[in-house]
């Protein structure tokens, strides 16, 4: 009778004639190493259990579970989700607003609870939203018409 069976280690196909348990589990005793010791894996253990540690191997490749396009190693893949991952989900330290953290940058430039320095440089510095309302009541570097109607241009604090 013949029997397919698939390597525990490279998965490939293989078909046994006459299924003789003896000699796999001899076989399945044998030492190894892991398959990615060229990626730095120290793992010896015996043939039979290579796919479970294959499991677990922090140097097995695996794709940004954020969809960011990169492979990294397990082990270095969590950092990366976490930490650098463009797509991660971030939270703005001005207004709270999740987003990605690709899209900080853009939205920091109109965060509206962002504090910023007075666009006129009168020294003030307030929440983006706040701007017109200094501009339009407060900042002293604001150039107005004397309202006594001599047609002098002056800044509020003149």
């Amino acid at each position: 009778r013949v029997v397919e069976k698939f390597c525990s280690c490279c998965k490939e196909k293989s078909q046994q004639t006459h299924p003789n348990l003896e000699m796999d589990n001899m076989i399945l005793s044998f030492e190894c190493s892991c398959p990615l010791i060229t990626r730095g894996c120290e793992w010896l253990g015996v043939l039979g259990s290579c796919e479970e540690h294959l499991d677990m191997c922090g140097y097995v490749l695996e794709a940004c579970k954020l969809r960011c396009g990169v492979v990294l190693q397990r082990d270095e893949l969590k950092v990366h989700e976490k930490e650098k991952c463009p797509q991660r989900i971030v939270e703005c330290k001005h207004c709270r607003k999740e987003l990605k953290s690709c899209e900080l940058a853009t939205h920091l430039e109109m965060c509206p609870k962002m504090e910023v320095s007075c666009e006129l440089k009168c020294g003030k510095r307030l929440c983006r939203e706040n701007i017109p309302q200094h501009l339009k009541q407060e900042c002293g570097m604001v150039v107005e018409t004397c309202k006594l109607g001599c047609g002098v241009k002056m800044t509020r604090d003149e």
